[in-house]
Formats: C-alpha cells, sequence, structure tokens
C-alpha cells in the first residue's frame, strides 16, 4: 500500500518522453493505392477465373446432355449390330437435324464405328475411312461420354483449322443400343467457342467494372477516415506533450520538495538527538575532569602510580565516547544519496541506539535486545537506515511518555512472515523471497485502527501539536521504499506497537561470515 507523498516519484522513470508518431498522409495514400490495387487485381482475376469456369461447365453440361439424349431415339432394340447401310444414314440424318436445334455453335460432326473408323465427316468427305488417334473417342467407345475444350493443332483437325477455329469444344458421345448398352460407335460433335468467348468478354467487363468501382469507393473511404484519424492522433498527441511537459515540471518540484522534506526531518531529528547528545556528553566530561584532578594529584609511590594509569585510561575511553557520540552524530546529519550496498543489521543498530537518548538506563525506559547471532546481512544504505530506526525509536519513547520497555530485534525471514495483520507500505517484496528484519516494539498506548491506514501519510500524527510535525514516519516510507524494503506495522491500542523493517536479504552471507565482503 503506498500512501505516502514519495510513491509516485518513487514509481516513476527519471524522464518519461513520448515518441511522435509518424503521420504521412501522402505515404500512406501511395502504399494504400498500391496494396489496393495489388488486391483489386487478384480479386479481379479470382471471379473471372471461376466464372469462366463455371460458365463453360455450364456449356459442358448442357451440349453433352443435349446430344446423350440423341441415339435412344433413333434407335431401338435389334436394330442391327453394326453401325453401317441404313442404320449409318438413320444416325447421320438424326444427328444433322439436331443440329439444327443444338444450343451451341456446331462446328463439324463425325460418326465412327465401333473400331475407331470414321464413317462420317459433315465439312470433308475425304477424312472418311481414316482413323486417329484419340484417348477421347477410346472412353467413348468404351461407352463412357467425354468431353474437353481443343486446340485444334491435331491432324484430324485440318478442317476446324481452315474454318478459322483455333479451339473448340469437343465432344465424345457412344451410340448405344439395346438393352445390353451394345456400343455400335460414337459421334464427335465439334462446337464453337465464339459464342462463350464472347459472354466470358461480357462478364469480364461486368466483373473488372465491378470491382474496380468497389475498390475506388473502399479507398476513399478508408482515405477519408485514415485523414480523420490522423488530424484526432496528432490533436491527442499535441495535448499529451503539453500534458507531459506539465507532469515533467510537476515531477521535478515534487522532487525537490522531497528532497528538502527528507532533509528536513533529518534536521529535525538531529534537534532532537542534541538535547540528549549534550547530556551523555556531558557524563563523559565530566568523568574526564574529576579523572583530571586525580591526575594532578599523583604522587611518586608505587600504589599511586598505578592508580593514576588506571584514572589515565579510564580518561582515555571517556574520551573514546565522546568522540563515538559525535561521530555517529555527524554520520546520521550527513546529506547524502542512498547507496545500496550489503550490511550487517547488527552492527547498524549497534551504532544507533547510543544516538537516542534515554536509552541509557537513566529514565524508566528499560531497552532489550534480541539481536540473531550470527547477524543478518541485507541490502540497505547505513545512514538511511539509521534515521528510520532513530524515528521510530523517538516515536516509541514518546509513545511511552518517560516509561515502559523498548525492544530492539534483528532475526531472518520471508516476506510472508513480516506482512502482519495490520498496515504495510513500501515494495512488494516476493512471499518466499528471504529478508532481513529489524523489530522495534514498545510498550505504549498503541495506536488505533483507523488511524492506521493513516500514519504513514504526510503531516498526519496521534501526537499531541508541538510534540511532533507529523513528517518522520512519511519520510521512512520514502527511504525504505528506495532501499527495496518495506515497513509494517501491527498495534492495539493499550497493548503497544511493532514496527518491522524488512530488507531484501543477502543470500549465503550472514553474520561474521560475511565481513569481508561488506
Amino acid at each position: 500500500m503506498d500512501t505516502s507523498l514519495g510513491n509516485a516519484s518513487a514509481r516513476e522513470s527519471p524522464d518519461v518522453r513520448a515518441v511522435p508518431p509518424r503521420m504521412d498522409p501522402r505515404g500512406f495514400a501511395l502504399r494504400s493505392a498500391r496494396a489496393l490495387v495489388l488486391c483489386t487485381l487478384a480479386v479481379g482475376f479470382a471471379i473471372t477465373y471461376l466464372v469462366e469456369q463455371m460458365m463453360l461447365d455450364r456449356m459442358i453440361g448442357t451440349t453433352l446432355q443435349f446430344y446423350g439424349r440423341l441415339t435412344p431415339v433413333v434407335l431401338s432394340s435389334g436394330e442391327g449390330s453394326q453401325l453401317s447401310g441404313n442404320l449409318l444414314q438413320e444416325v447421320r440424318e438424326a444427328v444433322e437435324q439436331q443440329r439444327l436445334l443444338s444450343p451451341v455453335e456446331i462446328v463439324s460432326i463425325k460418326l465412327y464405328d465401333r473400331q475407331g473408323t470414321l464413317l462420317y465427316h459433315s465439312g470433308d468427305p475425304s477424312l472418311t475411312g481414316k482413323r486417329f488417334a484419340n484417348p477421347r473417342l477410346t472412353s467413348a467407345l468404351a461407352g463412357e461420354p467425354a468431353a474437353a475444350v481443343s486446340r485444334l493443332q491435331e491432324p484430324e483437325h485440318i478442317y476446324e483449322r481452315r474454318a478459322g477455329h483455333s479451339r473448340a469444344l469437343e465432344l465424345y458421345v457412344p451410340i448405344v443400343v439395346g438393352d445390353r448398352r451394345q456400343v455400335l460407335g460414337a459421334y464427335e460433335v465439334y462446337a464453337s467457342m465464339a459464342p462463350l468467348s464472347r459472354q466470358i468478354d461480357g462478364m469480364r467487363l461486368v466483373v473488372w467494372v465491378t470491382v474496380l468501382l468497389g475498390s475506388t469507393l473502399l479507398y476513399l473511404v478508408l482515405l477519408g477516415v485514415f485523414r480523420g484519424a490522423s488530424r484526432t492522433i496528432l490533436r491527442q498527441y499535441a495535448e499529451l506533450q503539453e500534458q507531459m511537459g506539465q507532469l515533467r515540471l510537476a515531477n521535478q518540484s515534487l522532487r525537490q520538495t522531497q528532497a528538502e522534506l527528507v532533509h528536513s526531518e533529518k534536521l529535525a531529528s538531529t534537534g532532537r538527538l542534541a538535547a540528549g547528545v549534550v547530556h551523555e556528553i556531558g557524563n563523559p566530561l565530566a568523568c574526564v575532569l574529576g579523572l583530571s584532578e586525580l591526575l594532578a594529584r599523583c604522587r611518586g609511590r608505587p600504589e599511586e602510580r598505578e592508580q593514576c594509569r588506571d584514572n589515565l585510561r579510564r580518561l582515555t575511553g571517556e574520551i573514546e565516547r565522546v568522540r563515538e557520540i559525535l561521530r555517529g552524530l555527524l554520520d546520521f546529519a550527513r546529506p547524502e544519496a542512498p547507496h545500496v550496498r550489503p550490511l550487517l543489521l547488527n552492527e547498524v543498530v549497534g551504532r544507533t541506539l547510543p544516538l537516542i537518548p534515554g536509552l541509557q538506563g537513566e529514565t524508566g525506559i528499560t531497552l532489550k535486545k534480541a539481536l540473531e547471532e550470527p547477524s543478518p546481512r541485507v541490502f540497505g544504505d547505513d545512514q538511511h537506515l539509521q534515521q528510520i530506526l532513530v524515528n521510530l525509536c523517538l516515536n516509541a519513547l514518546q509513545a511511552m511518555d518517560g516509561s515502559g520497555m523498548l525492544t530492539i530485534a534483528t532475526r531472518l525471514a520471508t516476506a510472508r512472515e513480516t506482512t502482519p495483520e495490520g498496515f504495510s507500505v513500501g515494495r512488494l517484496l516476493p512471499p518466499e523471497s528471504q529478508v532481513g528484519v529489524v523489530a522495534v516494539t514498545d510498550s505504549g498506548a498503541g495506536i488505533p485502527e483507523a488511524d492506521l491506514g493513516r500514519i504513514f501519510e504526510p503531516f498526519f500524527s496521534t501526537k499531541e501539536r508541538k510534540k511532533g510535525s507529523g513528517l518522520g514516519l512519511a519520510v521512512c516510507h520514502r527511504i525504505i521504499q528506495e532501499m527495496g524494503g518495506s515497513i509494517s506495522v501491527r498495534s492495539r491500542p493499550g497493548a503497544g506497537s511493532t514496527f518491522l523493517v524488512a530488507l531484501p536479504a543477502v543470500r549465503g552471507m550472514a553474520g561474521r561470515e560475511a565481513d569481508g565482503h561488506a
């Protein structure tokens, strides 16, 4: 759950830039026209081919059906066993008579006996008596009609070529008599392709005009839609660019405000620590003064010199204590950008606790430390983690109002275990990932359930006026999110509060085993 002022900036990339759309109406018009021409040609040729095949199939079927009914009418069972003499004359006359009623234009008609010998040719009698090898004639003599469009290039087509035909429809119809379906021969009909060609040409004209008009209309509609869409996109892009500029300015201002907020809270925390630090430094300095007076009274006797050396060691220790306090305070107050690296949690806690006033046993606050050994090792920034711990400890001391127990604990856990029934902010870590945890628990008054969802909001505080700015936990949220961790809290009124600071653990290394790599 992201509720602090820094959420939007923490998630946003440093510089978000839009890529301008490439709008080229003229180029689009040319490309779409080229594509439409190709599609029109493909559709036109496909439709033309399909219609031609349909018309040709219909012509073949009609003609074959028309001539296939001829011989059963002319012949009856028992009228001879071969096609010759009077029977041949009757068939020839019937075929010629049928020619006048034919639905197609007949070029020539041929009659063959069962051996494939040409008995009759309507246009060239000189070819009578010859045989021509033809698979379709063989099929017809076997009792199966055959039809195909031929290019008239064989020797048997000499008459048709002289008549000016290069292509014709060939029909081969068997002459069958009797119930036994005896084949006496076959007749061949050559139908002109000229009428069909004229019909196909007319059909092509209709198809191509229809396709071209439809494609042109579709192109004009698409072009109009594109132009309207491009104008809308360009207008929206300009508005988006303007909004992006405003957002960038707002983001820069927000980042600057956040930096100032973090620094201000750090200075406020430093100011609150100053009073305690003065007290902490006052005790060592009083000891230093007292020991200095004792050193001034040293005499030359051995026992007195030994006492002087003991006082000198105590004096050195107190001076070192003052230096460590001042060094810790300086490190805490120094403003630096986050630098995430491997840390030992116990060491960070050890450097932070001396900075907290009221934890040195002179008040009603009892400090309990439960630091896991070896120390959990995590990824984080030591100074920023110190600031989080200082803020949490100061809040805990104020919640206990001078008396109670403050518990600081560290341990390794999974991210699932650091999400108690309460409230959580920061990065969402995988439930089974390993994390290092610092738990800060106080025995104060607790936080009302209605306020848990707001404690990380800027300027929200459950304290009395003039006792806090309401920025401490908001800054903690901002810092923990930058370090890739989370802060969880559980609390009940009258039962104290526990804050869990979780950071990604360094796998395979913990405690002193990793000191050489830190």
